[in-house]
């Protein structure tokens, strides 16, 4: 193999890669689902802790209740 075919191998190799980073974050940005972190105030624990609500499409986390959007 000749010097000029690896670099445009690795070329097409590169460029291969950019389309499917891209494809999967335009798929990833436009399923609909979100994960959001919400706080809540544990009286067993006795503090404020963190955790993960996935939202499905179509549904919003608005003052700590999912209303479905108009």
């Amino acid at each position: 193999m000749t010097k000029r075919f690896i670099k445009y191998l690795r070329l097409v190799v590169l460029l291969l890669l950019l389309l499917l980073v891209l494809a999967g974050y335009y798929l990833y940005s436009h399923s609909g689902v979100r994960v959001e972190t919400v706080q809540f105030k544990s009286s067993l624990v006795g503090k404020t802790l963190p955790y993960g609500v996935v939202l499905p499409p179509g549904l919003r986390l608005a003052n700590e209740l999912m209303q479905p959007p108009n």
